[in-house]
């Protein structure tokens, strides 16, 4: 009883890995590749410039803390 269930096991994996097989083309995924990478280098660049965006922000606003602090220190 074993055996078959085992074989049957063997026989479903087998057919699994047929149709995975055939549902992927090398050829597409090779062309689907620049795309996806043209994609990740869009986002990485959108990402990159608000970084740069909040940096700037964040000097800024420690540059008129500061600016607020040494006048406030000349006051007292």
């Amino acid at each position: 009883m074993f055996q078959l269930y085992n074989r049957m096991k063997t026989n479903v994996i087998s057919e699994l890995n047929t149709m995975t097989d055939k549902a992927e083309d090398p050829v597409k995924m090779l062309e689907q590749y620049p795309i996806d990478m043209g994609k990740d280098i869009q986002n990485n660049e959108e990402l990159s410039k608000k970084a740069l965006k909040d940096r700037r922000y964040r000097e800024k606003s420690y540059e008129s803390l500061q600016a607020s602090w040494e006048h406030t220190d000349e006051v007292a």
